[in-house]
């Protein structure tokens, strides 16, 4: 985002979100107002400002999530939240405005670092209001030349417990994208199945494909069953310290050992944090102070600014208990 004319493509993307989500008149018109405070806000005083799209999955309630990301100068969050604060020429209701309009919000901001602003809005009341165990964030964004990305991501929640995968189709492109798909219709597919299973009927379906690294994971009230293959990174961060959840080496669908599900211990403080390598691995929590009370998509996109790799597809998926 660094044209004002953007704000208005930004606005006609997001219109077409919400047509595809349900959203009544007064929810596009919701919808409407952040983009286009958040745009201009990103055009006007951002750094590298970035504005993605999400569309909310059935297990949070059908809706819309915007998350604007930038690389300084960055903010000072209350302030800059309270209606009549400006630092140029606007009226200052802007980011007052978008928190108004959100059904949920959030804001991590560092002074020359830059800024995340969270907005979700949902289709319905019910959706809104749906009791969830877990929050979600996540980042999925092709190689910048290629019109599709060769990861993909799921998750499915139930009974206060949630499943998730992440898939790297080899590569990037087309047939990247292809192998990716394949896992996550298999994953969808056999979510009834134990995960050494749900692994080795991702390995078979995959093999008409490039393949793809595969991890799963299923999140118990006190800890985390999982299994994978391929380099993607699995990691439980929280005040303690991090705690790495091993890959079998491989590539699913091309060469892998017997599925075999692990086991680790999980209270539900922190986050549970998984990519692909077109993420680097060199993010440290310890740069964002006070990130372990926000909402996992904001960390979902400072790993995703301060750490992509550039020379591939890249996703983040970050989840966390629910603080509602």
């Amino acid at each position: 985002m660094d044209d004002s004319s953007q704000v208005g493509e930004a606005r006609r993307f997001a219109a077409a979100l919400c047509e595809e989500q349900a959203f009544n008149e007064v929810q596009q018109g919701r919808a409407g107002i952040v983009v286009n405070e958040l745009g201009n806000n990103l055009v006007k005083y951002a750094r590298n400002g970035k504005l993605l799209f999400r569309k909310l999955n059935v297990n949070y309630g059908t809706g819309l999530e915007i998350l604007a990301i930038d690389s300084g100068p960055g903010m000072d969050a209350s302030r800059a939240l309270r209606d009549g604060y400006t630092t140029g020429s606007t009226p200052g209701t802007g980011l007052g405005a978008v928190r108004r309009q959100s059904d949920v919000f959030d804001l991590y901001s560092q002074a020359e670092t830059g800024t995340v602003i969270l907005s979700q809005i949902f289709a319905t009341d019910e959706a809104k209001n749906l009791e969830r165990t877990f929050d979600e964030g996540a980042v999925c964004s092709p190689l910048k030349s290629e019109p599709v990305s060769g990861d993909d991501w799921a998750t499915s929640a139930r009974d206060g417990e949630i499943s998730l995968l992440v898939a790297d189709g080899l590569g990037h492109g087309l047939l990247a994208n292809k192998a990716a798909e394949e896992a996550l219709s298999a994953f969808r597919a056999n979510l009834a199945s134990p995960l050494d299973h749900r692994l080795q009927l991702i390995h078979g379906r995959l093999k008409s494909t490039r393949g793809a690294a595969v991890f799963l994971a299923h999140v118990r009230p006190s800890a985390v069953d999982f299994a994978g293959v391929g380099n993607i990174r699995a990691v439980i961060v929280n005040a303690s310290g991090t705690k790495t959840l091993i890959s079998q080496n491989g590539t699913a669908g091309l060469q892998m050992r017997s599925a075999k599900i692990l086991t680790q211990t999980w209270n539900g403080d922190g986050y549970l944090i998984l990519h692909s390598d077109g993420v680097t691995s060199r993010w440290d929590l310890a740069r964002y102070p006070g990130i372990l009370t926000r909402h996992p998509a904001i960390l979902a996109g400072l790993i995703y600014r301060d750490a992509l790799r550039g020379s591939d597809d890249a996703t983040v998926v970050v989840i966390a208990r629910s603080r509602k």
